[in-house]
């Protein structure tokens, strides 16, 4: 009986496992762990990047949404959600209507904040509709906005910068709504919650 000639040849570097033989012996090519485990980490890398949404904004970015501009202030988690923005300076004017969420490069931001001199001197702003999820107006978020005559305050607003509100001099009233307690409005003057300081 012919005597079967086995080679064993077993090398990382190559990644390859190669055993051949004489005979009945099939010629076998397996790859060897190092590259099952590249491989399989190359492939889990490309499905994670395509499939996540892009997360080339990062936070204090800004971008421009329905004539609104943003300030990432929190980065959204890995399923896309979970970001918040805050609400930018831009030369704004007319009505102007802030949504509770906007989405860029595919991802949901939730508005939770109105920026330090976010309106200061656009006085072409007529009106603002801010939403529930906003928790804070910055400072002097809506100084020497002149042509502002009234504003609502949303329940959800625990913070109110200084001087948010300074030279609107057609400014005739500032509601705060029900629930707040925070603040609170009376004859379309801003309090605080107790009513025993104005804001």
């Amino acid at each position: 009986m012919k005597k079967n000639l086995l080679h064993v040849s077993h090398c990382l570097m190559r990644s390859k496992i190669i055993i051949s033989g004489e005979g009945n012996n099939q010629l076998v090519t397996k790859d060897s762990p190092i590259k099952v485990l590249t491989k399989n980490f190359v492939l889990a890398f490309l499905l994670l990047f395509f499939t996540l949404p892009s997360f080339a904004q990062e936070v204090n970015s800004f971008f421009t949404s329905g004539g609104i501009k943003y300030q990432i202030t929190k980065a959204a988690d890995v399923s896309g959600s979970g970001g918040e923005v805050s609400v930018a300076y831009n030369d704004y004017s007319g009505d102007i209507e802030i949504h509770s969420t906007v989405t860029y490069n595919n991802i949901i931001y939730s508005v939770t904040s109105i920026g330090d001199n976010a309106f200061i001197y656009c006085s072409g702003l007529t009106s603002v509709t801010i939403p529930s999820s906003v928790t804070s107006i910055g400072s002097e978020a809506f100084g020497s906005c002149t042509g502002l005559t009234s504003i609502i305050i949303p329940s959800s607003v625990t913070s109110i910068g200084n001087s948010a509100f300074r030279v609107c001099s057609s400014l005739q009233s500032i509601s705060v709504e029900e629930g707040n307690t925070s603040y609170s409005s009376q004859d379309g003057i801003l309090y605080n919650s107790a009513k025993t300081e104005l804001i």
